[in-house]
């Protein structure tokens, strides 16, 4: 609710505000955790919870499912497969970190703080990569259609936020991430920089 109040503020100013999400691609996500049984992941509830929240806002937000084709996406697929398994966490591409930012998520989901080289952690961070590696070729088809001077993310501590901000840091456009506050009803922006 607090993207779509602020984006609804922000266009009310006279900003053209466009939303991006993943529309229910991605084979794990950072909504869910070890907590609950995986899978399923819960694409169908926060695709539609995304979608009706930010049309109910006036948006239409567009979804990484329509951007990227199946063939870039078994192309992304076949080289995170091909990606051996001791050098997973320390996978690097074009200066990207995608191993060190899947293993903060992987921890994030398994709800632990150590890395180790179980199947697991290695599942999890193989998928993680992929979601890094999806993000950025959607977020650099999008910043070639669109054009934006800003961009804003949640948290920008996961995976898939990590690369959009390496991709915004790349192209010389601002970034803010945003994330709900300590006390109840506060939500707090931090200018380039993770929330």
């Amino acid at each position: 609710i607090m993207d779509g109040l602020i984006a609804r503020a922000l266009s009310m100013r006279g900003v053209e505000v466009d939303f991006f999400t993943c529309g229910g691609i991605l084979p794990l996500c950072y909504i869910h955790n070890a907590s609950s049984p995986v899978p399923p992941m819960p694409c169908g509830r926060c695709r539609a919870y995304a979608d009706s929240g930010l049309r109910a806002f006036g948006f239409v937000p567009t979804m990484m499912k329509d951007i990227i084709t199946p063939d870039e996406r078994a192309a992304v697929e076949r080289r995170v497969a091909a990606i051996a398994e001791a050098d997973l966490f320390d996978f690097v591409e074009d200066d990207i970190p995608y191993g060190y930012f899947a293993s903060v998520s992987a921890r994030w989901f398994l709800l632990t703080n150590k890395v180790d080289r179980s199947p697991d952690m290695l599942q999890r961070t193989r998928e993680f990569i992929l979601l890094g590696m999806l993000s950025r070729l959607a977020i650099e088809k999008l910043i070639q259609r669109r054009r934006p001077d800003r961009i804003v993310l949640f948290n920008g501590i996961q995976a898939p936020e990590q690369v959009v901000r390496r991709i915004a840091e790349r192209e010389g456009i601002p970034y803010i991430c945003t994330e709900r506050g300590y006390t109840p009803n506060s939500f707090f922006a931090a200018h380039n920089t993770p929330a």
